[in-house]
């Protein structure tokens, strides 16, 4: 699946510091120590300046994901059956030197 979302007011300083975090989760009546997981993600920003310089650009972010989980088949063990995956995707930003600093006065 490729998806391109708008980031209206994403700071385009931000991009750097900014973790995809792709998480796949199914249903519960799964044995999930019985589940093999494939996750695969790429992204791509996509930033285009505004004319107007007291504007900030426009942010977009185009998301390739490939997910699916398959639990073993009791009848034919080399087939194993697919079952449906539920995909969510943060945006997690992470400040380096910020962690740093606060790193030395947590308790």
């Amino acid at each position: 699946m490729i998806m391109t979302v708008p980031l209206p007011n994403f700071p385009e300083w931000a991009i750097p510091m900014t973790k995809i975090i792709p998480m796949v989760s199914t249903d519960d009546g799964y044995d999930l120590n019985s589940v093999t997981w494939t996750c695969f993600c790429r992204h791509m920003w996509n930033v285009v300046p505004n004319t107007d310089i007291t504007k900030p650009s426009s942010v977009s972010l185009t998301i390739e994901i490939q997910a699916g989980a398959t639990v073993p088949n009791q009848a034919q063990p080399s087939n194993p059956t697919s079952i449906p995956v539920y995909v969510d995707i943060d945006l997690f930003i992470f400040n380096e030197r910020v962690a740093i600093q606060v790193a030395p006065n947590k308790s």
